[in-house]
């Protein structure tokens, strides 16, 4: 009977969502934006964009597997989608890792307390990339800093990374394993965004568009 009652929440929960978001869109709008696309772009930018969760599941699987939390590719890929399609109804993130949490915890029994941890630094090293960019994508719209200074930055960014990395797992080279798994994450990432503009007709100032 729990586990019906559950079984039921979810759906409701579920579907709520994916009508309160569909609500929310302008079907006509949406229709004259569809008919401006260039289909074929469009559809590597799908395929970029999912290369780039495969891989992103990827770097969790290696976290997990090195903490001695042991799950398949194929299982982990499976959470890793379900967590998607929550994290595209409830934006930032939460959702989707919240539920995976839910899902690896009821499927393995692990604790809690790890696994959201580990979910953390799975964030956290994704966010030490999205920084790393910043530090030297960035135009000087909020950092007026040379060369150098970001050199510096970037180094302080990479140790503190490493430090904390290291001092929730007590592994040495989990870090920068996950952290060249986000840089491959980024890398796919950007080729879906630049594959969204050139479906929209967009040619050229790729970085400053994906910037702002």
């Amino acid at each position: 009977m729990k586990k019906r009652f559950f079984s039921f929440l979810q759906i409701t929960v579920t579907i709520f969502f994916v009508w309160y978001t569909f609500s929310k869109i302008n079907l006509i709008q949406l229709k004259n934006i569809i008919n401006d696309l260039n289909i074929n772009f469009l559809f590597f930018s799908v395929i970029t964009y999912f290369f780039s969760q495969y891989i992103s599941s990827l770097r969790l699987h290696f976290i997990l597997n090195n903490n001695n939390l042991k799950i398949t590719k194929a299982l982990n890929f499976q959470f890793y989608l379900i967590g998607m399609f929550y994290n595209f109804f409830i934006p930032g993130g939460i959702g989707g890792d919240a539920y995976k949490g839910y899902l690896m915890n009821k499927r393995f029994k692990w604790s809690i307390k790890n696994i959201i941890k580990l979910l953390f630094i799975d964030r956290f090293i994704g966010l030490v990339m999205l920084i790393s960019i910043l530090i030297f994508v960035e135009n000087g719209l909020l950092l007026n800093l040379n060369i150098l200074i970001r050199f510096i930055f970037f180094t302080l960014l990479i140790f503190v990374g490493y430090i904390i990395t290291k001092k929730l797992t007590s592994n040495n080279s989990l870090f920068f394993k996950a952290y060249t798994y986000s840089a491959l994450i980024q890398l796919t990432q950007f080729l879906s965004l630049i594959f969204i503009l050139l479906s929209l007709g967009i040619s050229k100032n790729f970085i400053e568009i994906i910037f702002i």
